[in-house]
């Protein structure tokens, strides 16, 4: 979580246009936004627990799919926006998720 709060953190203070290191640092988020709620899982119960694996493996797997094939990727004709936005929009879904979840275990 540490680690996806750093990249998000510096993809606000490195705006698209500064190149790499914006690109430096969304990669870091997506990365670590992806393992977090992979992770999420194994803390997590009911049915939270299988939103985090869903959204974790959404992310990751995007990610790593459009690395791999590039433009051969279904999600590809999206242009680039539309597969980062199908890479970005799991990992705010669980964040806000888990910190529902986090804030409902208090109140018991």
């Amino acid at each position: 979580m540490a680690v996806l709060g750093v990249g998000a953190l510096g993809v606000g203070l490195f705006p698209g246009n500064t190149g790499t290191p914006h690109a430096l640092f969304a990669m870091t988020t997506f990365v670590a936004g992806g393992i977090a709620a992979l992770t999420g899982w194994l803390v997590t119960a009911g049915p939270f627990r299988w939103l985090s694996l869903a959204c974790g493996a959404v992310a990751l797997l995007v990610l790593v799919g459009y690395m791999i094939l590039g433009d051969a990727m279904p999600l590809a004709g999206l242009g680039i926006g539309g597969v980062e936005r199908w890479i970005v929009y799991p990992i705010i879904l669980w964040i806000t998720g888990f910190g529902g979840y986090l804030a409902g275990r208090g109140a018991s």
